[in-house]
């Protein structure tokens, strides 16, 4: 039997390592995707989702495989909106519960610490625009200053999880360095 690892909220980098992330916005249709090497963005796209739900899960386990999970330190998803749209929600839970299976595996085959944060959409839209109750196209223009890529609302809002998680990170770093000083 496998030994079972407890996942690690957040990791204890050292020094002034940049910190790498793998940055996810999932919805039941599509996903934004963005790599930050600490706050700058290495790469941002959308990937769409067609056909009922069990062919997007379909899909997205098929597509999943290509995620850079060993190459970054942490993954952040943006949580659930718990929104009036409650089906919604759990056809996006379904999309995501594929990404962290894989994301779970990998990491446990490399014998690589399990890193996950989940960013609220709240926290996300603070950490890029400074106001928790952004719309989409103040999403867009925030996000289009970090990036010279064309930009939708998922890889704005991946770009938003992935600042988010960047400072969690760089807090995180911050209390290990001052408990050894």
């Amino acid at each position: 039997m496998p030994r079972r690892r407890a996942a690690k909220v957040m990791p204890v980098v050292q020094g002034d390592t940049t910190i790498t992330v793998l940055s996810l916005d999932v919805s039941s249709t599509h996903i934004g995707i963005a790599i930050m090497d600490g706050r700058n963005v290495r790469e941002v796209f959308t990937y769409t989702l067609r056909g009922d739900l069990y062919h997007r899960i379909e899909q997205c386990a098929a597509w999943v495989h290509v995620l850079p999970v060993l190459s970054v330190d942490a993954l952040a998803i943006e949580g659930a909106s718990y929104g009036a749209r409650p089906l919604a929600m759990i056809a996006q839970q379904r999309v995501a519960g594929i990404i962290l299976g894989h994301w779970f595996t990998q990491r446990s085959q490399a014998e690589l610490p399990w890193t996950l944060i989940e960013i609220p959409p709240t926290v996300a839209k603070s950490a890029l625009t400074g106001n928790a109750k952004a719309d989409k196209a103040q999403m867009i223009a925030c996000a289009q200053y970090l990036t010279a890529a064309a930009i939708d609302e998922h890889g704005a809002d991946a770009i938003a999880v992935g600042m988010a998680a960047i400072v969690k990170l760089e807090q995180a770093r911050m209390v290990a360095a001052y408990g050894t000083a």
